[in-house]
């Protein structure tokens, strides 16, 4: 039956396409068939220059609607070939058609992995550090964030088997309770009662006290994932003083000791090395709730992923021989075979390290990117790059665990140390390189936009040397091009470099591909 037909047997639904102009902005303004990328680096990006650039022109207006902030695309999937991929990662990715659910699905299969791989560490910037680590996916309404909910199955065979461990702890105290409460008071008196025991769990709900929060880590042996699909949860529990545990998570995202002392009960928590993995999904308004800045230091601990809004329509009667949920729990099955090699591993963890190469790659790259995002947004976003350098680090160290599924040589290593696997190398820096763009996105657009937009009209002023570089410029175009253009048009570097930042962080009218590579955003 058509639409037509329908429309006239249901008023409401209107009897032809009403989505056509929004479709086509959205296409003509983002390219959906990005050129494949590499995190190899290219020409150097220098910070921005001083000066004043008042006198450098008259201005010209580029409209930057609102609405737009939040439809920033691009994704890693696409570039990574699937055969590279731990086959967990494969599996889960192919749970999916869209290249943007696809990066969705193995951020929230890194991320549930991170948070229960006992007994793995790494060596990063002298420090001993975990797996665990914080994402945010978030967009708007209608963008199919929900599907993450799946990736919880990941980890619930582990936390079953911690629910059996606590009922037979707890029959066990019970059992000691009755024994103590049957003796006279004599022995009472010369016999300590029994503790009850702690209730283990990897789950962290987002709306716990601070104290709560903090207890069911240590009962956890420092251990937790948090993963809500609504950040208000954790927004509205952070802004409670009961529940203020930001602290906390700017802790823990290094390891550092978490301590809190109740006056009841004159009881003293203290977590000496908090490993806490953290997952929420939302829209990009709760962003800005959740964070009203990135200066105290939690906004720069997350990474972030942009998703779109969905126009189309799928097929909700596909069919699949499991459910999403069926399948990530078949995962978690897979999972928990590994999870219990690392718990053997107690008394010899395993230590993930890069090789002699991968390591001057990893260091050429991010130093090339934390000059780049310094001329880009200014120095705020050095500490978000520094950030994404560690978290890196984690996602390659979750990747080499889990490709050792089925195997699982790592028991048997007379050495503790593994060397990353190059494909896991290459796939965590891939990911870098995209979700340093998605976090970019956030920090720029959604804090020095959305929060001080007046109206969805707001349009930003360019000076009419900086248009005459732009449009100067191809479709795709590099540091270096860009300083060869700025010659030819006699503008100093310095001005040049500037502008250049300006595309990408004010006017939105281009974007990064990786270090000192850029793309035009069609208008």
């Amino acid at each position: 039956m058509i639409l037509n037909e329908i429309s006239q047997q249901i008023p409401s639904i209107p009897a032809g396409p009403q989505l056509e102009g929004k479709m086509g902005k959205i296409e003509e303004n983002v390219s959906k068939d990005r050129e494949n990328t590499s995190f190899t680096s290219v020409p150097e990006y220098s910070p921005q220059g001083e000066g004043s650039e008042r006198s450098e022109g008259q201005t010209t207006n580029v409209s930057r609607p609102m609405e737009e902030v939040s439809e920033y695309f691009e994704t890693f999937s696409d570039k990574i070939d699937p055969d590279d991929l731990p086959p967990i990662i494969k599996d889960a990715a192919d749970t999916q058609e869209d290249p943007e659910d696809k990066d969705c699905m193995i951020l929230g299969t890194l991320c549930m992995g991170s948070g229960a791989s006992p007994n793995v560490f790494g060596v990063y910037d002298k420090r001993k550090v975990y797996p665990p680590f914080y994402v945010i996916p978030y967009g708007p309404p209608s963008s199919d964030k929900g599907m993450l909910i799946a990736c919880k199955w990941m980890v619930e065979p582990i936390e079953n088997e911690f629910m059996l461990i606590n009922m037979h702890a707890q029959e066990e105290y019970q059992r000691q309770l009755i024994e103590y409460q049957s003796l006279d008071k004599a022995q009472r008196l010369s016999t300590p009662p029994p503790k009850e025991p702690p209730m283990k769990s990897l789950w962290i709900p987002a709306n716990s006290s601070a104290s709560a929060c903090y207890q069911a880590l240590g009962d956890n042996g420092g251990w937790g994932i948090t993963f809500e699909t609504e950040a208000d949860t954790l927004s509205t529990t952070l802004s409670q003083d009961y529940g203020d545990y930001s602290s906390g998570l700017r802790a823990a995202f290094h390891h550092e000791p978490i301590t809190l002392r109740r006056r009841r009960d004159h009881e003293f928590i203290k977590i000496d090395e908090p490993r806490w993995a953290i997952m929420l999904t939302c829209t990009p308004g709760q962003i800005h709730i959740l964070f009203k800045s990135f200066e105290n230091g939690l906004g720069s601990r997350f990474v972030f992923y942009g998703k779109r809004r969905r126009f189309e329509w799928h097929d909700v009667f596909a069919k699949s021989d499991k459910t999403i949920d069926e399948q990530f729990l078949a995962l978690g099955q897979r999972f928990k075979g590994i999870y219990d090699e690392l718990v053997k591993r107690k008394d010899k963890p395993i230590q993930v390290v890069f090789s002699k190469s991968q390591q001057a790659q990893f260091n050429q790259f991010f130093s090339e990117l934390q000059t780049e995002q310094f001329g880009l947004y200014g120095d705020d976003m050095i500490a978000c790059v520094r950030r994404l350098g560690l978290v890196c680090f984690r996602i390659a160290m979750v990747l080499t665990i889990l490709r050792y599924e089925g195997s699982m040589p790592i028991i048997d290593l007379l050495s503790q140390a593994i060397v990353v696997d190059d494909r896991d190398f290459k796939t965590a820096m891939t990911i870098s390189n995209c979700l340093i763009n998605h976090t970019a996105h956030v920090y720029a657009d959604i804090f020095n936009y959305c929060k001080d937009a007046k109206s969805k009209n707001e349009t930003a002023a360019m000076l009419n040397q900086e248009k005459t570089l732009y449009e100067s410029l191809k479709t795709e175009y590099t540091t270096d091009d860009a300083r060869k253009a700025a010659e030819k048009l006699r503008i100093p570097w310095k001005s040049a470099e500037r502008y250049l930042g300006k595309y990408v962080g004010k006017y939105g009218i281009a974007v990064r591909i990786t270090n000192g590579h850029y793309k035009k955003i069609k208008e």
